[in-house]
């Protein structure tokens, strides 16, 4: 991923991504890309590297099923994102696109040993459910889980970017906060200004 100096994610990464935590999996077999969308999850119980892990499952049908362990892949983790009119600057400028995104590059293994899948699906749904009310506890049966194979992916590295307007200057940045708030996209506006300076 391109980062230009400005835009170099200054958060946690790794919050960045379970915030954001519904991914796409991305890999090439012979040439031929693959992209499967789900949740993606890192994992505490799991870090097997010194670059942690990230936890998901994938349908046994999906033809990512058959990957080979130990497959190179990319996850890609899209935060609040919006188009930036260049008619809210004070100074010129273009019409561009703020955004936060993280890559993560990896290898996938698959965990198809049962209690280690239980456990995966069980972080997995543990996060979801938390909050709720009553969260809804997994009892999966062995059949089911034959319809799936659970996976971690050891990652070697991490991109994060935060293209939020800082190669603007503050009352540009504003303006843009404000214009972005008033189009309801509260989600891209509340993650500029937390990136903006102290006053």
């Amino acid at each position: 991923m391109f980062i230009p100096k400005h835009f170099i994610g200054q958060g946690d990464a790794y919050a960045f991504i379970a915030a954001n935590s519904f991914g796409q999996l991305i890999g090439a077999v012979d040439g031929v890309l693959s992209c499967t969308h789900l949740p993606l999850l890192p994992s505490a119980e799991l870090p097997h590297t010194e670059g942690g892990c990230l936890i998901g499952h994938v349908a046994r049908a999906n033809p990512q099923a058959q990957w080979p362990d130990g497959q190179p892949v990319m996850c890609v983790f899209a935060g609040p994102h919006g188009y930036v009119s260049p008619s809210w600057y004070e100074q010129s400028g273009v019409p561009t696109w703020n955004y936060e995104a993280a890559h993560v590059q990896g290898h996938l293994r698959w965990e198809d040993d049962a209690e280690v899948a239980q456990s995966i699906l069980s972080q997995l749904t543990a996060f979801y459910e938390a909050a709720e009310a009553s969260p809804w506890l997994p009892d999966y049966p062995v059949s089911m889980l034959r319809g799936i194979r659970a996976f971690r992916i050891e990652i070697t590295g991490v991109e994060f970017k935060q293209k939020l307007s800082q190669n603007r200057s503050r009352t540009d940045r504003e303006a843009v906060i404000d214009a972005v708030r008033v189009r309801g996209n509260a989600a891209l506006a509340d993650a500029m200004s937390q990136c903006l300076p102290d006053a």
